[in-house]
């Protein structure tokens, strides 16, 4: 028998919109999970622009790998997001949005930041995060994603990872792991708060997922906005097979990454 695999369709860019922005800027946000270091504030926050957000809390150590799952139920539309460790330490969010959107708003994109931003006394110079995506709807990625940041002096480390799929629209699961790194004090018992968070925003981006260049000016002729399909693990009756190939978009696009000075959100 030939040998088969289950393709996920996931379009990366570097971003959507002129060379002044760093995201999504022609969506509409929809809903966002948001987790950051925290201290006297809640670290995890799920909800929307449109409505309050359910807050708890969680302890956070240096070097610990969690695992993370975010799934979306586009039919009831209600977003669940679930961390946990080896501890036995997990916490789930449940968040319904029934009824808040208008009919197109439709989650077909995604976006996935990494920040961190040095403070003498809050958070230490050399912290990171490392936010991982290594499954899409219960299938492990052949190739995991990374967005990571990692601060200097004085300026902070921000990284970015733009997703579209039409996978998204029927809802979606997606699943990783994250961990933050500090090289001296703990940021979270010093209250870093909002210096050092990773979130996931939910999108409605407007435009045929296909029409790869629409927002491509003619001064962003080097932006690359490839596409390329992720073939996940599909158990065959003798073998598993998976297979990572470039789609006709070229190379695999860059995440958009920076380092900047900035004010924290939240003190």
């Amino acid at each position: 028998m030939p040998r088969t695999a289950a393709a996920v369709d996931l379009t990366f860019y570097d971003w959507f919109g002129p060379s002044d922005c760093s995201g999504f800027c022609t969506t509409e946000e929809l809903w966002q999970v948001h987790a950051q270091i925290g201290g006297n504030t809640k670290e995890l926050s799920i909800g929307s622009p449109e409505t309050a957000f359910m807050n708890a809390d969680w302890k956070w150590s240096d070097g610990t790998i969690y695992d993370w799952n975010l799934k979306w139920n586009s039919g009831d539309e209600i977003a669940t997001f679930i961390i946990s460790d080896d501890n036995d330490q997990n916490q789930t969010l449940i968040y319904d949005l029934a009824g808040i959107f208008p009919e197109d708003g439709i989650v077909n994109g995604m976006q996935l930041t990494t920040f961190v931003r040095q403070e003498d006394k809050k958070l230490a110079a050399g912290t990171s995060i490392n936010l991982t995506l290594n499954s899409v709807n219960g299938e492990s990625l052949l190739a995991p994603v990374n967005a990571t940041a990692t601060n200097t002096e004085n300026a902070a480390g921000e990284q970015n990872l733009f997703i579209a799929s039409d996978a998204f629209i029927n809802g979606f699961e997606l699943g990783g792991t994250v961990s933050f790194d500090w090289p001296t004090f703990n940021p979270q018992a010093a209250n870093a708060n909002s210096r050092a968070f990773f979130q996931f925003e939910a999108n409605h981006v407007d435009f045929d997922l296909e029409l790869l260049d629409l927002f491509k000016t003619e001064e962003e002729e080097t932006v690359s906005t490839s596409k390329y399909t992720a073939y996940t693990e599909v158990p065959e009756p003798t073998s598993i097979f998976g297979l990572l190939t470039l789609g006709s978009g070229g190379l695999l696009t860059k995440l958009t990454s920076s380092k900047r000075n900035l004010k924290s959100k939240e003190d």
